[in-house]
């Protein structure tokens, strides 16, 4: 894991010009910054580098579409962490223009360079065939010498449930479905032993979404202090709705880049009442256009509407 001043600094440069100035960066982790507007230029001031790289793109897009007031003063991101996913196409120049777009973490299978300040979440990449039982004492055994192996910030482990091997042990035998699923979570929670855990239910072949979303509500309330739940079932967002008392588990859901803007508004209005902790921006091949990866972006910076961001993207 690679992280380099050199980049972020790079990503700035595009932007700053005599109408942006970019005045006190500083080294600290909080990720807030404040922009201001006198004598036709913008002002920057920064808690770190990769905050000045958030404000100068907010303040190139102000200037160019004339909605100066709307990004003006402090802005204190909303969620801590806020992902990218990328898929398909090569990362790194597309670093170059998606990072500034307020995102602070990118999902990735192997060691890479990232900007100063962006989060290095690993998503593993298994060799092994067959076996993904988590009673499996070989299969334990390969995750341990496998994940423990891994530095990065966060792992990003999609559940292994879809494969036949899964619910097929004998020692799974008298086990729930979601008792098996609950063995999982705390068999990576151990082996990462204290690393941030990204724990991914991806739909299943078989079993119907009304059943995965009650899985989904009964992981949050087992899994452990440094786990993350992410989901993409529509149904789950029901069940959270619903749900009587906050859930306090971190949520992140998994969000594609080619969701419609009114998709999205109604997405991001339900990310209140429970411990949302941002979202993961499915990126599974580069969009002709950038205006939806803006719009994710800022809406998980600062309180606005998809179709202000839009207005502003299209000036």
């Amino acid at each position: 894991m690679h992280k380099t001043r050199e980049i972020s600094d790079s990503m700035i440069k595009q932007y700053l010009s005599s109408s942006i100035v970019c005045g006190q960066v500083g080294k600290k982790r909080s990720e807030g910054y404040e922009l201001s507007y006198s004598a036709n230029t913008m002002h920057i001031r920064a808690d770190c580098s990769l905050a000045s790289v958030w404000a100068a793109k907010q303040a190139s897009m102000a200037l160019k579409s004339g909605f100066i007031s709307e990004v003006l003063g402090r802005t204190e991101p909303l969620y801590p962490l806020r992902p990218l996913w990328i898929q398909a196409g090569d990362i790194a120049p597309s670093l170059q223009r998606w990072i500034p777009l307020g995102f602070n973490a990118l999902v990735v299978e192997e060691d890479f360079k990232v900007p100063e300040g962006v989060q290095v979440i690993r998503r593993p990449r298994l060799d092994r065939e067959r076996g993904f039982s988590p009673f499996d004492a070989g299969y334990v055994q390969y995750l341990k010498e496998t994940l423990g192996q891994l530095e990065c910030d966060a792992l990003l482990w999609e559940s292994r449930y879809n494969d036949p091997s899964f619910f097929c042990h004998e020692d799974g035998e008298f086990l729930t479905r979601i008792e098996i699923l609950e063995q999982e979570m705390r068999l990576l929670e151990t082996v990462l032993d204290g690393t941030r855990l990204i724990y991914y239910l991806p739909k299943h072949q078989q079993f119907n979404e009304a059943k995965q979303s009650r899985w989904l509500r009964r992981l949050c309330c087992s899994a452990g202090k440094n786990t993350i739940i992410a989901f993409s079932q529509p149904l789950f967002w029901k069940e959270i709705r619903q749900s009587l008392d906050p859930i306090t588990t971190p949520l992140m859901p998994v969000i594609p880049v080619e969701t419609s803007c009114d998709e999205l508004g109604r997405l991001f209005s339900q990310m209140c009442g429970h411990s949302f902790h941002g979202v993961l921006t499915l990126v599974k091949s580069p969009p002709k256009d950038d205006m939806l990866l803006w719009i994710i972006g800022q809406l998980q910076l600062r309180h606005s509407s998809p179709q202000l961001l839009a207005d502003i993207w299209d000036r």
